[in-house]
This record gives C-alpha cells, sequence and structure tokens, in this order.
C-alpha cells in the first residue's frame, strides 16, 4: 500500500470520528523514526528524538484529536 492511500484512510477516519469544533490549533510534530528506508525523514540536531518525518497537524484545542494531517515530503 502507498503511503498517500493509507494517509487518505487515515483521514477520512478521522473526519468520520469527531465533530469539527469551534476553535482548532494548529501545530507541527516530528514522528520519531531511524529507518533509513522512511525517504521522508528529517534530521534535527537539537530533538532528542534525532531523526524523524515532520508532520503538520490541524486539532482540537480542547481535546488535541487529530482532524487533519500533512506530511512534509522533504525538499
Amino acid at each position: 500500500m502507498e503511503n498517500s492511500s493509507v494517509v487518505d484512510v487515515l483521514q477520512r477516519t478521522f473526519a468520520r470520528g469527531y465533530q469539527t469544533p469551534p476553535i482548532i490549533s494548529f501545530d507541527e510534530a516530528t514522528l520519531p523514526s531511524r529507518s533509513r528506508f522512511n525517504p521522508m525523514r528529517q534530521f534535527n540536531k537539537d530533538k532528542p528524538h534525532k531523526w524523524g518525518t515532520k508532520v503538520f497537524v490541524a486539532a482540537c484545542a480542547k481535546t488535541a484529536y487529530c482532524l487533519r494531517f500533512v506530511y512534509h515530503r522533504g525538499w
């Protein structure tokens, strides 16, 4: 299964499971990954987990439920 199809399934599942609240928060996060087979991983020397995939998230400001996310595909 390709990454984009997995992301599409997750996006639909997140949308079905929660009603969008009036206040949302936008944030970025890093999903730790040391795998050399991850073409989207990035290095950040200042973080405790130096390697990972950067993800931009729209979440409920009150419960932190992930409403939607987009992963950074690299430069």
